[in-house]
């Protein structure tokens, strides 16, 4: 039987099939810092403090991180992503990197609490929260670039990091476009000939479209809670769930009628 050394080839950072499906989390949580631990209680979000025991929840599977940009998909054998929204690292904390001289080995683990960020508003009454995840990508991606020279980067790309919304990459992961048709218009499929387009014409099209919460929670980071919709569609729907006010996303859900002008759809009805 090979070794997890073996299944997964370190030094060429080469994802390997048995370690992408068999992969079960059981480790104490290591020594780190946990943000925000008061304001993640407040809103119901748990955090793995150090010693905690991690395994998996009933139902809950993983995958090595996808990340899907230009059309391609991206592999990121350093990162899990379980169905259920959680993320675990096998990068180490920076002064062990210097130490050890690698930034990651697949027996280190750690469960990722992720970032807090705050929108819609500004204080807790008037607004809500996002979780982000801080992606490191290992020159996977491409740089991001400051100027038009391209000579100078941005800090998180000289550190080949990427700051992720943690519900994209769950559904890159989980729930990905070549498997899951948006949830749109019909006449908007078959004007961009979904039914027929190959499964990297689709990864092309991912950017016409936005991962929507379908019970509008950003924290429910479920693979089962997501679709993919137009910007305007995903707006909608938020602004239905919040009684047409973005800001009252804390209040009484109600139903308002909100139907804006679709200027796309009036041009596939043109053209039909």
């Amino acid at each position: 039987m090979k070794t997890l050394q073996q299944q997964l080839n370190i030094d060429n950072r080469i994802d390997a099939y048995d370690f992408w499906h068999l992969y079960e989390p059981n480790f104490n949580q290591p020594r780190r810092s946990s943000a925000n631990i008061e304001v993640r209680k407040s809103i119901g979000l748990d955090t793995a403090r150090p010693g905690d025991l991690i395994t998996s929840l009933e139902g809950e599977m993983w995958r090595i991180a996808i990340h899907v940009e230009n059309g391609q998909e991206v592999t990121l054998p350093w990162m899990h992503v379980s169905n259920f929204g959680r993320v675990i690292s096998h990068v180490y904390p920076s002064a062990t990197q210097k130490r050890l001289g690698k930034r990651w080995d697949p027996t280190y683990h750690r469960l990722c609490d992720g970032k807090l960020k705050r929108y819609s508003g500004t204080d807790e009454k008037t607004s809500g929260w996002k979780l982000l995840i801080k992606m490191p990508h290992m020159g996977k991606l491409e740089p991001v670039w400051l100027d038009d020279e391209c000579t100078v980067q941005s800090a998180a790309s000289k550190r080949q990091e990427r700051d992720i919304a943690i519900h994209t990459l769950v559904a890159n992961t989980w729930y990905p476009i070549y498997e899951n048709v948006p949830d749109v218009d019909p006449r908007m499929l078959k004007a961009l000939r979904w039914d027929t387009a190959s499964k990297e014409d689709k990864l092309w099209m991912q950017e016409l479209f936005e991962v929507d919460h379908k019970d509008q929670n950003p924290l429910n980071n479920y693979a089962t809670n997501f679709r993919r919709t137009t910007g305007k569609e995903n707006n909608r729907a938020a602004l239905r769930a919040r009684g047409g006010n973005h800001a009252n996303h804390r209040g009484t859900t109600i139903n308002v009628d909100v139907e804006p002008s679709n200027n796309l759809m009036e041009l596939f009805n043109g053209n039909s």
